[in-house]
């Protein structure tokens, strides 16, 4: 925990002039990384956090001394976000190397790309990638900004590889080649298949994955052309072949796959098979029934039938985990410690960061009834593990701060 708290934040560019710099950048830096991960969600809650923390484990971080919110403010408003994804990847190849993040729910990994909005403001917009609106009958200005991210959904830990900042989700699929590129050049052996919803679902889209050696798991609607209405028409008289049921919210849900082997006309490079899974949730007399389809370049016998339904569920990973995450533990679309200017942008790098150091330690927490651990106890450990591995001031503060 201590180790994967240090970054060096070499590739980020110090925005502040040389005159009268009290901390080193690193040592901001990791104070709001790890401020975020224990779940302190302004800078002043990261500030007494700073005070908070031991010497030992300031000195650990890049920090002399306390630092005040203030400082913290000035610098993410100046902040450029460029090297923030080598840093990422840094943490993230240390992890890979001692096995803290592995592929252990789907063998040879599942990469999966999706938009999310990572913050806001009112007034004019800050800077040419957030959006401008109006969010109101009053005309009030807003903007917004919006980003394409990445997820290993096949880990536990489903961490952030990248993120790419667009102007609209209608921008997805432009950009959705050079994100992968970017993440298999870095990532090489890390997954085998790539998904996308619907919206990034091309052929040209299913040929970069191709030329890329990669497998790709697409979501197909009305949009994807002729092969939405074969695949309807095809697996509708499937058999079912793999089935699961689980209780949710009071609710009874049952997940049935169907699949066969793609028309001899389909003209997706690489497509081999069609899926339909079929979602059932009953609640005594209501029930609520749901067909999603899938097309995937996967060869057939690579995949039985139970792994194949299992790689389609993993399709959602990236919503049901770091994206709803951001928005319910990290208030990613609600609020943010800085909307001046480059703040959101650097915000949501430092977000991905702090989740990515939570998501790693939450997934070797204990289980409990076979379910992971609460994100709140995951932040309290990683608080804990500030105030104590490196010296908390005395264990009468270290209770209070618990509390």
């Amino acid at each position: 925990m201590v180790r994967r708290a240090s970054l060096d934040f070499a590739a980020v560019n110090d925005p502040r002039q040389a005159r009268g710099i009290r901390h080193s950048l690193s040592g901001l830096l990791n104070i709001l990384v790890v401020g975020l991960s224990c779940g302190k969600l302004n800078l002043r809650a990261i500030e007494s956090l700073s005070s908070l923390v031991g010497a030992k484990m300031r000195r650990r971080l890049g920090l002399s001394r306390k630092v005040s919110d203030t400082t913290l403010y000035e610098l993410l408003a100046n902040l450029d976000c460029a090297g923030f994804r080598e840093t990422n990847w840094q943490m993230l190849r240390g992890d890979l190397e001692s096995k803290a993040v592995t592929n252990d729910f789907f063998a040879g990994g599942v990469l999966v790309l999706d938009g999310k909005g990572v913050g806001g403001g009112l007034g004019k917009r800050p800077n040419i990638t957030a959006r401008q609106s109006v969010c109101d009958a009053t005309g009030q200005e807003c903007w917004d900004v919006f980003a394409l991210r990445a997820s290993l959904v096949s880990s536990s830990a489903r961490p952030l590889l990248d993120q790419e900042f667009i102007l609209r989700k209608e921008a997805e699929t432009t950009v959705f080649g050079d994100v992968a590129a970017r993440i298999v050049k870095a990532f090489p052996k890390l997954f085998r298949i790539i998904s996308v919803d619907a919206g990034m679902t091309s052929r040209e889209n299913a040929h970069k994955v191709i030329q890329l050696g990669k497998d790709y798991l697409f979501a197909i609607k009305g949009n994807a052309g002729r092969i939405h209405e074969r695949a309807q028409g095809l697996l509708a008289s499937q058999p079912v072949v793999a089935r699961t049921e689980e209780r949710q919210q009071g609710k009874l849900v049952v997940r049935e796959l169907r699949r066969c082997i793609v028309p001899a006309d389909c003209d997706y490079e690489g497509a081999r098979e069609l899926f339909s899974v079929t979602q059932t949730r009953r609640r005594g007399k209501d029930v609520e029934r749901e067909a999603r389809f899938f097309l995937s370049s996967s060869a057939p016998d690579s995949l039985c039938d139970d792994r194949a339904l299992l790689l389609v569920r993993l399709h959602w990973g990236i919503e049901n985990g770091p994206n709803w995450t951001m928005d319910m533990m990290w208030d990613e679309d609600t609020r943010g410690p800085c909307l001046r200017e480059q703040g959101v942008l650097a915000t949501s790098w430092l977000r991905i960061l702090a989740y990515n150091l939570t998501s790693t330690v939450r997934a070797h927490l204990p289980k409990k009834d076979r379910l992971p651990a609460s994100w709140s106890d995951a932040k309290d450990h990683v608080f804990a593990s500030l105030l104590w591995l490196r010296g908390a001031p005395d264990a009468e503060t270290f209770v209070a701060a618990i509390a």
